[in-house]
């Protein structure tokens, strides 16, 4: 079992229209929680409210990748975050030769999928022109 509950913000730079970007790291992943901290969870979720556009990082090298993206749908749900813009990053494709990147894209299509490494530093400029698109 592992949960980060602590937040963190930084900025990003958006060249294109000049401005700078907040960016809060809301959550690390749940697994298996107990009650009390799915709550807590949750409080810290709330952050999310007030975002512009959410960000769902996944680890693509996950064996149960497909159950930890429900619970986290799940949660958003019962926060009512549902419909709130968000981009799937799915991160680690370092780790992976045989992941299918246009079956993910087609499965998560609603979420405009993005493939990244960040130990590589692969997908990266990608995923800052998506986030780009996504708040514009």
């Amino acid at each position: 079992m592992f949960a980060t509950l602590d937040s963190a913000v930084g900025n990003m730079y958006d060249r294109v229209n000049n401005r700078q970007i907040a960016i809060s790291d809301t959550i690390g992943f749940i697994q298996n929680l107990p009650p009390l901290l799915v709550d807590a969870f949750k409080s810290t979720l709330m952050e999310s409210i007030h975002a512009d556009l959410l960000l769902h990082v996944i680890d693509l090298s996950d064996p149960k990748i497909s159950e930890k993206i429900a619970v986290v749908e799940e949660i958003l749900s019962d926060l009512k975050l549902e419909k709130k813009p968000k981009l799937y990053v799915f991160n680690k494709i370092d780790r992976l030769s045989d992941y299918n990147t246009i079956e993910l894209s087609k499965k998560y299509s609603l979420f405009s999928p993005q493939f990244i490494s960040t130990h590589e530093g692969t997908g990266i400029k990608d995923l800052y022109y998506s986030i780009l698109n996504q708040l514009t």
